[in-house]
């Protein structure tokens, strides 16, 4: 039987220069990616009241009558009524952080990995940004955009439906690409900009929860960017994390033309606080030791694995 996390991966985290992808996966300890998600989107315009004058179905409705977790016909009419602001408004609303951020190991655990470091964090709810807040020697990018990290003080959920009601645009929304397609325009971020300026200083990719926005058919919302790393990736070392990333990296493989493409199937949020509570702070003085940080991260993982299982069951 194989590892469960290579070596190789763990070495990587003791070396500097690497470029870390964040995905829904990488915010699961803060809101259930998917049909959960839909489900809390719907269920807040729902409690509002469900009305709204301006009743042109946005692609956030959409996807969220496509989920299928409003089954009730009423419900999904009232639902499919959200327009594109007020779509935005729920969204930005949900992920939307309360005063005293709570400690998240997903991202309390970048602390712990050799800088400097670079993230491009596809997530709208700033946890990337507010938990490595005053952490010198790291790049964050928002390419999505991020969500006003206070909105949930300043209104309660009434006072949201008023506003996407009323057409108003959410804090921040012209800069938000939020549960839709990339536009075309986007091609042009300056976030590639950066990218391209900084091709050889950052060595190796990992993504953590990503799959580019892949949809049921198969498709993808965020096709522009699935297009620029599958170039961009080409000759690298790259990880792909995540409880199932075989797909995703033998399709990266494919168009890449890069064998150096390995999956890691973890959950993120599990992986971060095995190394936490070890206490495992990964340097280059401290690479010689990798065998044995793997060794103990896998054994505290899997324990945490259980625990989760037994909590479920």
């Amino acid at each position: 039987m194989g590892r469960l996390i290579p070596e190789s991966f763990i070495e990587t985290l003791c070396e500097p220069n690497n470029l870390f992808i964040l995905g829904a996966g990488a915010s699961a300890e803060f809101i259930k990616p998917g049909n959960g998600f839909y489900r809390k989107i719907g269920s807040l315009w729902l409690d509002g009241g469900g009305y709204s004058p301006r009743r042109s179905s946005s692609s956030i409705a959409k996807k969220i009558i496509e989920s299928g977790v409003f089954r009730d016909g009423l419900d999904a009419a009232i639902i499919s009524s959200i327009p594109e602001r007020g779509g935005e408004w729920l969204v930005s609303y949900i992920l939307s952080l309360p005063n005293s951020i709570q400690r998240f190991f997903s991202y309390e655990v970048f602390k712990k990995f050799q800088r400097p470091f670079s993230i491009v964090n596809y997530n709208h709810d700033n946890l990337a940004r507010l938990s490595l807040k005053n952490v010198e020697e790291v790049t964050i990018q928002e390419p999505h955009g991020s969500s006003h990290p206070r909105l949930c003080e300043l209104f309660d959920s009434f006072e949201v439906q008023e506003l996407a009601d009323f057409d108003i645009p959410a804090p921040f929304s012209e800069r938000l690409i939020m549960l839709r397609k990339e536009p075309s325009e986007f091609s042009r971020s300056s976030f590639f900009s950066y990218l391209d300026r900084y091709r050889t200083y950052l060595n190796k990719v990992i993504f953590i929860g990503y799959t580019f926005s892949q949809q049921p058919d198969g498709s993808r919302d965020d096709s522009i960017s699935f297009e620029y790393f599958s170039e961009y990736l080409h000759c690298r070392k790259v990880f792909i994390v995540s409880p199932n990333p075989e797909q995703l990296a033998e399709e990266l493989r494919d168009i890449s033309r890069s064998k150096n493409i390995q999956p890691i199937p973890l959950k993120w949020n599990l992986f971060s606080e095995a190394v936490i509570r070890l206490r495992i702070l990964f340097n280059i003085e401290s690479r010689s030791f990798s065998c044995r940080f793997t060794d103990d991260v896998e054994r505290m993982y899997s324990q945490l694995e259980s625990e989760e299982e037994n909590q479920i069951q």
